[in-house]
């Protein structure tokens, strides 16, 4: 296998996204979709040194970091973790460019990372770039190729640099660090546990749950643009909102009051929503789980892709309670749970909708404060993300957490598909129904209405230019026809 000229530590198959993702890659070898990066403002001067020697150590302590990919000479796909690999470190100075261009600059840099993509079988696939805005005023870029690491990681990779730049930076020799890292090795699971794992699973139990969970699903959910927007070169944009404090909490004892958890919640609400927008009260849409529930010591604090999307299909007749959808959810997800990582393509294939079973996807992000950062520098101020770059392969992409003890969304998009105020609609009309949820839970859910009174006054009176019943049986997109 014509890696790279090192020696191999671990040769193992890829995951069934891992794989998906490096079919797109080769299919459309420019595509910026897998490529992730995230910056640190850093408020103190940076000694490059200890930044590769702390890259080293990470790199030395996690085998993703390490990890290429061979496709070229062989006939089986590999992952190859090799016994040493560099992170690739760049130092740009803009110190002296004009206050008034540093943006333009780190705008340019950033692009331009992203932009050279990466080699899967030649590259380093984390790169980190520090820019020198002033004496004490600095960027820490980091780029990665989605296909070694999830969300989840990011937080603990740059956890890692920072306590051991810290620990550099208090006396610790590297050499010590070393030790520890390889003592730590010695004594952990890695990655390749969690493979050997996988492939262990009964593939065909998971088929046979999948194809009993979406039997005689005979629907495509969409949330259809009603508006085409310009074209833009822009491949992905965000919208943020969220409910307020009172009606979080309302949604939360719902939530506990039926055996569910604020997470089931915010998927049904989803789903209503798309059932609104379809007008079907049979929807399927696709959630992204974190993948780390096999009994694996330690699998929490592991670095590697480990995410997949399942199906979740929310199927409602006209006496549902929304108490009654949430138990229902809430034990289907458990369920789920136990096959949680068979592959999306497979579950597809096996269904008549194919690869148009899914067209919107929900993620609810517990990982989303650790992404933030609990990373300290060494006189315990704490270092946040200043800049995230998420990207996604569908038109709509939902995920919900929870901030400030508000339930909030955020909608990623493509800005080709749907226009900016499409999207604040469909943000409007997601948190009145987690309103409407949280009135009463023995409310029926066929009787939600995801319209306010403001877009209604629109329908009934700027539309019609008469006052006419409102028409609630109707979707969405019939509304507006």
């Amino acid at each position: 296998m014509a890696v790279v000229s090192n020696k191999i530590e671990n040769v193992y198959p890829l995951t069934p996204l891992q794989e998906g993702m490096l079919f797109h890659h080769l299919a459309n070898p420019d595509s910026t979709e897998y490529i992730l990066q995230y910056g640190h403002k850093v408020e103190f001067d940076i000694d490059n040194e200890y930044v590769e020697k702390a890259l080293a150590l990470i790199s030395t302590k996690y085998s993703a970091l390490r990890t290429a990919f061979a496709y070229k000479k062989t006939k089986e796909i590999y992952q190859v973790v090799l016994a040493e690999r560099e992170i690739e470190f760049n130092y740009v100075d803009i110190e002296q460019v004009n206050d008034d261009e540093k943006n333009n600059e780190i705008e340019k840099l950033l692009t331009n990372d992203v932009n050279r993509g990466f080699d899967l079988m030649k590259d380093s696939l984390l790169r980190v770039i520090r820019v020198k805005y002033g004496s004490e005023d600095n960027r820490l870029i980091f780029t990665f190729h989605h296909i070694i690491v999830d969300g989840w990681c990011i937080g603990i990779v740059m956890n890692g640099f920072w306590d051991y730049y810290n620990s550099l930076c208090n006396g610790v020799t590297y050499d010590e660090l070393l030790n520890n890292v390889k003592h730590e090795k010695e004594t952990s699971n890695d990655y390749s546990d969690y493979i050997k794992w996988l492939i262990k699973q009964d593939k065909e139990k998971a088929k046979n749950f999948w194809a009993n969970e979406l039997l005689d699903y005979d629907s495509e959910a969409k949330i259809e643009a009603l508006q085409k927007p310009e074209k833009t070169g822009n491949q992905m944009k965000k919208y943020t909102g969220s409910v307020d404090f009172d009606c979080t909490e309302k949604i939360k004892e719902l939530s506990k009051n039926n055996n569910a958890t604020i997470n089931t919640a915010a998927e049904v609400a989803v789903g209503i929503l798309l059932q609104r927008y379809s007008g079907s009260n049979d929807v399927v849409f696709g959630k992204v789980v974190s993948g780390r529930n096999a009994p694996i010591n330690g699998i929490e604090k592991m670095v590697g892709l480990f995410i997949n999307t399942i199906p979740v299909r929310v199927n409602i007749d006209d006496k549902t309670t929304v108490a009654e959808l949430l138990k229902t959810q809430q034990k289907k997800g458990n369920e789920c749970t136990g096959f949680d990582y068979y592959s999306l393509a497979e579950i597809q294939n096996n269904t008549k909708q194919g690869s148009n079973l899914i067209n919107v996807i929900f993620v609810y992000e517990n990982y989303m404060s650790g992404q933030e950062s609990d990373s300290y520098d060494e006189n315990g101020n704490q270092l946040k993300i200043e800049y995230a770059r998420e990207q996604t392969n569908y038109g709509i992409t939902i995920s919900a957490t929870e901030i400030d003890n508000k339930l909030s969304f955020q909608i990623l998009y493509d800005p080709n598909q749907y226009c900016d105020e499409e999207v604040k609609l469909i943000m409007d009309r997601l948190l009145k129904i987690c309103e409407e949820i949280a009135v009463d839970p023995l409310n029926k859910v066929s009787e939600i209405d995801a319209i306010d009174e403001k877009e209604k006054n629109v329908i009934l009176t700027e539309f019609n230019n008469v006052q006419v019943d409102y028409p609630r049986n109707k979707t969405i997109a019939e509304i507006f026809e």
